[in-house]
């Protein structure tokens, strides 16, 4: 299900959208011509998520003074002109049949329409071949750059002129229009180089016009390596970037509350919902604090969350026939493995070949209720996870931690009925194979 409104928001960032609201109305009085913003956030983090939900909120409210356009970039970078699409938007705000929004279109059509032609004109100039200048090299092209420079003079004058007409008939469309359009831009990112750094540039260039608000959400170091592929490794983007955007922003990071919604949500969906697969794991208060905590810990997206729990839920599955509860030591190992995979995947292959040392527990592990810490270790420990030759007490002491009420070893060893982190390796990898990657 896509979430579209803050109803159903589970990251708490209603308020976070709010005040970029705020801080969006008071720069704008800041800057003469259109404000740009780069919303950061990194791959999976919920920039889409929010957008969707702040458009909604943003439409829904009467008194608000915008107009509201939500693009995908990467959608339409197979048409290789940016302005196409930021204009067809622009456009679809004013009724069609309103003077403004023809004189509008029928600019942008002199516009495309010029830029087609002299591209088409340019071309042919550079790649007719003069029969008797093939005779001759030097003179030939001596000839051709004669014929060509003129005409590339008046091209220029004549393509300012144009560009020039354009950004003064967005400009009079905009005046005319008693709100401010702010338009909403997702994956630029994850566009090809060329096109996303034409989409800039197009921003940068045609639409810096009073009464237009930019709010671009990328992956800042997505985007930082797209430029550098285009201009070299050696870019400083922080600058160039600066050239584009007047101020950034970052989406607020996932706190413990946040973690125990995702957490939540994901086991009821993936491994307590009984709907077209047997899947039923069951936890105490201790065990879904202790599964939230390591979520927590290990700082995983919402995408990567819900993958893993996808993941986990596919590969506990069984029929009817064979329906029983899963046990929670098999459950919460499965599960924590599926976390590894997505977000540590050396840890996951240490546990895989039972080669996990103490010292790459502990940075798993960093929870402040040690008892929390014992439960885990205990249950690698019984799942054959650790390096041979590690016991309870020596893992623990080398982990820095005081033992302390250690639970019954019998439980876990029961609890895994003969399974072990290998076992648990196998299942997840001939799951995930069915999945797209």
């Amino acid at each position: 299900m896509t979430i579209q409104t803050y109803n159903d928001d589970l990251l708490g960032r209603k308020s976070f959208g709010d005040r970029l609201i705020k801080f969006i109305e008071i720069e704008q009085t800041f800057v003469d011509q259109s404000l740009v913003i780069s919303l950061n956030g990194s791959f999976g983090s919920g920039k889409s998520t929010f957008l969707s939900m702040w458009k909604e909120s943003l439409q829904s409210d009467k008194s608000s003074k915008q107009e509201i356009i939500h693009l995908n970039a990467w959608e339409d970078d197979y048409c290789q002109e940016p302005l196409l699409s930021l204009i067809h938007s622009i456009v679809s705000v004013f009724n069609k049949d309103s003077p403004v929004a023809s004189s509008l279109v029928e600019s942008a059509k002199d516009f495309f329409t010029f830029s087609w032609a002299i591209g088409k004109q340019v071309a042919s100039k550079l790649s007719g071949v003069d029969a008797e200048a093939a005779g001759n090299e030097a003179k030939g092209k001596k000839k051709q750059r004669a014929g060509l420079a003129p005409n590339l003079f008046d091209v220029f004058v004549t393509q300012k002129k144009a560009v020039a007409t354009l950004k003064s008939s967005l400009t009079e469309a905009l005046a005319k229009n008693d709100k401010c359009i702010w338009i909403l831009i997702d994956e630029l990112d994850r566009c090809k180089p060329d096109y996303a750094i034409a989409y800039l540039e197009t921003i940068k260039h045609i639409f810096d016009i009073p009464n237009l608000v930019f709010v671009l959400a990328v992956d800042r170091e997505q985007l930082k390596n797209t430029a550098q592929s285009m201009f070299g490794a050696g870019l400083n983007f922080t600058e160039y970037y600066r050239k584009f955007v007047h101020r950034e922003v970052t989406l607020p990071q996932i706190d413990k509350q946040n973690y125990d919604n995702l957490v939540n949500k994901y086991l009821n969906k993936f491994l307590q919902k009984q709907d077209r697969r047997t899947c039923s794991l069951e936890l105490d208060t201790d065990s879904f604090e202790r599964l939230s905590l390591l979520v927590q810990n290990l700082k995983l997206t919402p995408r990567q969350l819900e993958e893993a729990f996808r993941i986990a839920g596919h590969a506990l599955a069984t029929d009817e026939v064979n329906r029983k509860q899963i046990h929670c030591v098999v459950g919460n190992a499965t599960i924590m493995m599926s976390l590894l995979r997505q977000k540590n995947p050396e840890e996951y292959k240490a546990l895989a070949d039972g080669s996990l040392q103490p010292t790459q527990a502990q940075s798993i592990f960093t929870f402040e209720k040690i008892r929390f810490i014992i439960w885990w270790v205990q249950l690698i420990l019984a799942g054959n996870g650790f390096h041979g030759g590690h016991n309870l007490s020596s893992i623990l002491l080398e982990m820095n931690i005081k033992e302390d009420r250690p639970y019954g070893h019998e439980e876990f060893v029961d609890g895994w009925n003969g399974k072990t982190f290998s076992t648990i390796h196998q299942m997840l990898e001939e799951t995930v194979q069915w999945f797209p990657q």
